[in-house]
This record gives C-alpha cells, sequence and structure tokens, in this order.
C-alpha cells in the first residue's frame, strides 16, 4: 500500500461522521498496524564485526558497543568479543609498530652524512 493511499484512508476515517473518536482511533491504529512490517526478533550475525574489529581498531570498538546497546541481552557476547578483540590486535600493532621504529631508528643511526 503506498503512502498516497494509506493518507486517503485516513483521510476517509477521519471524515466519516458515523464514527466515535474511540473507533477512528482503533480503525486507523489496525490500518497503520496492517500496513507496517512486523519486525520480528532482531537478527544479526557479527562475523564481519569481529573481522572488522581486528582488522580496524578504533571501529571495533564502536561495533562491540553498537552490539552492546542495540541488541540487548543478545548482543552482550558479541559485543564483548569485538571489544576483546580490538584490544588484542591494538596490542599487537603497538609491539609491531614499536620494533619497526626500533629498525627505522637503527637503520638511520647507522648512516653516515657525506662531507662535502
Amino acid at each position: 500500500m503506498t503512502e498516497k493511499m494509506l493518507s486517503e484512508q485516513i483521510k476517509k476515517i477521519n471524515e466519516s461522521t458515523h464514527l466515535s473518536e474511540t473507533e477512528k482511533d482503533r480503525l486507523i491504529s489496525e490500518l497503520l498496524r496492517q500496513t507496517t512490517p512486523q519486525s520480528g526478533r532482531l537478527e544479526f550475525n557479527p562475523a564481519g564485526g569481529y573481522v572488522l574489529s581486528f582488522l580496524f581498531p578504533p571501529l571495533g570498538l564502536f561495533i562491540g558497543g553498537h552490539y552492546l546497546f542495540r541488541y540487548g541481552e543478545n548482543g552482550v557476547k558479541p559485543g564483548i568479543i569485538c571489544i576483546v578483540l580490538t584490544s588484542v590486535s591494538l596490542i599487537v600493532q603497538l609491539l609491531l609498530f614499536k620494533n619497526m621504529f626500533r629498525a627505522l631508528l637503527s637503520g638511520l643511526s647507522s648512516l653516515k652524512i657525506p662531507e662535502i
């Protein structure tokens, strides 16, 4: 049902004189209930969130928080896993960066500037 048809039906219900206000409200709410999609239990697949949490650590904090706040009890485990993966990824990246930085500095210290 299109939005225009829905608004026309609501207008017809409101213009009808033989219905009381409570009946009008009930009919409109039933009409809206029929036209809106029924949302059941929210299904989600956290595997993509796990991968993003490990590959892009700052993004993992937002994904973990999203799971915790958006999905309630169903999102506690994926949210905590995302945050833990983010923490592990940050530690691994910091250790790698420390070693790379150390190698860079040792390589630069052995360079000799030629005298002119």
